[in-house]
């Protein structure tokens, strides 16, 4: 670790003990606390941000240390049942009590002076291994876990008074996760983040496979939303620690600053953590860290203030696809598609099944008809206008060197004949001109088209 950063150093010594078996590694980033791995043994850490106190435990001691002077308040070898294997427990604090938690599910035991008392009517049922286990507003929590070769995707809460389990029904949700165990926890005050870590697909139950989809828990609302989807290989999460409203995930070579809400991950270098870290929290502006020295028979507890702790920035990105953002892509994409589709069939299509006035000709489709200069004419004044009087028909046809009874029989020959052509054409039964009373005035007669046969 750099030289250069003030820290306070508080050595604590504890030696292995190699009899006992570790379980698992659990980090809950939401109320710093976590249960790592180490060797052969479990140390086990929690901060309380009530009392400024960090409690470690190593095997069966507990050590109580005063954040504000770096002092060992107290020291306490716990007397543990028997039948308690403590390393298959997952240390939590609320307010100023300790619990612990059977990470196989079930059994609760709370620290009352040296001892540990058993709070619940459970057992351990080995259905919830490797769950979320957290507590919030002073509640116990847990969410998925493994068992029986297959996840949970289920909330419970341990229930004070009945000293039982309950579960926790989600309300008004479109969808719910997958079972799943072994992931990460970010908390907000009225928001749960669950992200990372395995599922079982049903059709290879011995192949747990990666989840790398991000959800949200609306405690208020009791509502499941998924955010997205993430690269679960894009980094090797070593430790994860809640830094103000955001995520610290400490990885090989490097920090990540994982702001979820605003979908957003920013990297940072890392050349002073390595390995050894074992416990990481912040509080009140400063990082804490233990460490383990001289081959783990050692630990040290240092203190680094927040602005000398992260290296340099060398790349932001999304966290995660947004879902929402997914959707707006396919609906732009839908949009385009069918602004497309309905622009090729109306230039294409729309008028396939539509009578075109050519020069001398109607045409509909691959069938052709042709007509006269007149008839076209006629076809044109008729399209343009929603009513035509005979006059001015007779006006666009009529001869000069004829009587005006004649030009009116061969404007009605033509109209007949233009009929019957229309008839013709379109297999229709009905006249397409037809002779009505003027909107304006009934008392005269005009012409009128149906419109809908033709492409104008």
């Amino acid at each position: 670790m750099k030289s250069n950063f003030l820290r306070s150093v508080l050595f604590v010594f504890i030696f292995i003990n190699t009899q006992n078996t570790l379980f698992s590694e659990e980090i809950n980033i939401g109320f710093f606390q976590e249960s790592i791995n180490n060797g052969n043994n479990q140390s086990k850490a929690v901060l309380s941000t009530l009392t400024d106190c960090l409690f470690f435990l190593q095997n069966d001691t507990l050590r109580i240390v005063n954040l504000s002077n770096f002092e060992v308040l107290k020291s306490i070898k716990l007397r543990i049942p028997e039948q308690v294997h403590i390393n298959d427990y997952v240390m939590l604090i609320s307010a100023d009590r300790l619990f612990f938690v059977n990470d196989h599910g079930g059994e609760v035991y709370q620290l009352s002076s040296d001892s540990l008392v058993r709070k619940d009517n459970s057992y351990s049922h080995k259905m919830q291994i490797a769950s979320n286990t957290f507590i919030f507003n002073g509640t116990i929590y847990r969410y998925g876990g493994y068992g029986f070769w297959s996840a949970r995707n289920i909330i419970t809460f341990f229930d004070i008074t009945s000293r039982n389990w309950e579960i926790l029904q989600p309300v008004g949700s479109a969808e719910i996760p997958v079972g799943n165990y072994d992931g990460f926890l970010f908390q907000t005050d009225s928001v749960w983040y669950f992200f990372g870590g395995k599922y079982i697909d049903p059709r290879f139950p011995l192949e747990p496979k990666k989840y790398n989809q991000i959800w949200e828990f609306n405690i208020k609302k009791l509502k499941w939303t998924k955010l997205g989807d993430y690269t679960p290989s894009s980094f090797v999460i070593s430790k994860t620690v809640k830094y103000r409203n955001r995520a610290l995930i400490v990885a090989k070579d490097k920090f990540l600053l994982l702001d979820i809400v605003a979908n957003n991950v920013s990297v940072y270098e890392n050349s002073f953590i390595d390995d050894n870290l074992k416990h990481i929290f912040f509080h009140k502006g400063y990082f804490y860290l233990i460490e383990s020295k001289s081959s783990d028979k050692e630990y040290v507890l240092s203190k680094i203030d927040e602005n000398d702790f992260l290296g340099k920035l060398v790349d932001e990105k999304p966290f995660y696809k947004n879902e929402s953002n997914n959707l707006l892509k396919w609906v732009l994409i839908s949009s385009i598609f069918l602004l497309i589709v309905i622009f090729v069939y109306h230039f294409k299509f729309r008028n396939k099944g539509r009578i075109r006035v050519e020069s001398k000709s109607l045409a509909l489709g691959d069938v052709t008809i042709d007509i006269s200069e007149e008839m076209c004419i006629v076809l044109k004044i008729l399209l343009k206008n929603d009513e035509v009087s005979t006059g001015t028909l007779l006006d666009s046809i009529k001869k000069e060197n004829l009587h005006p009874t004649q030009n009116l029989r061969i404007l009605h020959n033509l109209i007949c004949e233009l009929n019957l052509k229309l008839m013709l054409l379109t297999k229709s039964d009905l006249d397409i001109i037809s002779v009505i009373k003027s909107d304006t005035d009934k008392r005269i007669k005009v012409y009128k088209i149906d419109k809908t046969y033709f492409d104008f």
